[in-house]
């Protein structure tokens, strides 16, 4: 009889167990079914999304190129309003026409330029960063310190011009799209030679090290810094920061938003730590190789 408990006592032990067991495993099978298909669903999305920007910077490119031309066409009407005027009317009139089409008609011309340029700006990088969301990755190790050092020899002379040094240091090797990654440290070059102090030589440093499975880059210049509240937004689509440009003039190259997108998809990410007037330092995390 008391075998008998024991081997009942043993079976509802074992089932109980197995029965806690089967719970944890459907858990764990619901979870890990609730990931994939909220994986498949933002990746599902993130492809919609870049289709939308690609669509919508074409497609609004060719009414801009309109206006763009019919504001030339109207400036071109406004010459020949003014020489017309020359000789077809009195000395008060003249005067009135030519403040009208000098001043005013000049000023709202020259504000639709601007804002025509702003928006043709912002579909260029709406554009931009469409393509880094539906490029074809060629992941493989990359030999950093080659491909770094080539991007400063291709921009020496610039930034010589510019008063800018760059110094590199020992970097480690990375996992990712070579091509892509080439666009990064470009980018990441320009935009700290965009914001040097004038007041001081400028310096920007390249240096990088492996943490754990990632090899982390940093591009350090000791330019004017930012605000705290900077920090977050740079990453923004559009952001622009009020720093002075060295080079005296808008830099060719991804905006910081583009190069997130592109370290992301590649299973890295990027930040940065700065204090005003004490420069910048941005990180890049890429898995090593």
């Amino acid at each position: 009889m008391v075998k008998s408990a024991e081997a009942f006592n043993d079976i509802a032990f074992r089932a109980e167990k197995a029965i806690q067991e089967w719970k944890i495993n459907t858990e764990k099978r619901m979870i890990q079914n609730n990931r994939d298909t909220l994986a498949e669903l933002l990746e599902r999305k993130s492809k919609e999304l870049h289709n939308i920007l690609y669509v919508v910077s074409h497609d609004l490119g060719s009414p801009l190129l309109s206006i763009r031309a019919f504001t030339h066409e109207l400036k071109r009407a406004c010459g020949q309003i003014e020489k017309c005027a020359m000789n077809s009317v009195d000395e008060q009139t003249r005067t009135k026409i030519e403040n009208l089409v000098r001043k005013d008609v000049a000023e709202c011309l020259e504000y639709i330029r601007l804002s025509t340029d702003e928006i043709g700006r912002m579909l260029e990088e709406l554009k931009q960063l469409s393509r880094a969301g539906r490029v074809q990755l060629d992941i493989k190790p990359l030999d950093m310190m080659r491909i770094v050092s080539e991007q400063v020899e291709d921009t020496k002379v610039k930034f010589e011009k510019a008063g800018v040094k760059v110094e590199v240091g020992q970097l480690p090797d990375g996992m990712g799209d070579e091509g892509q990654m080439r666009r990064v440290f470009n980018s990441l070059l320009g935009n700290a030679a965009k914001h040097i102090d004038t007041k001081r030589p400028g310096i920007i440093r390249i240096r990088g090290q492996q943490e754990a499975d990632m090899a982390v880059y940093t591009v350090e210049d000791n330019g004017g810094g930012m605000k705290p509240e900077e920090k977050e937004r740079i990453f923004e689509v559009f952001y622009r920061s009020n720093g002075g440009d060295r080079n005296g003039g808008e830099q060719e190259q991804l905006g910081l938003a583009i190069v997130q997108e592109v370290l992301e998809r590649q299973g890295g990410r990027i930040w940065v730590e700065s204090e005003l007037g004490k420069g910048a330092e941005f990180h890049i995390a890429l898995p090593a190789a």
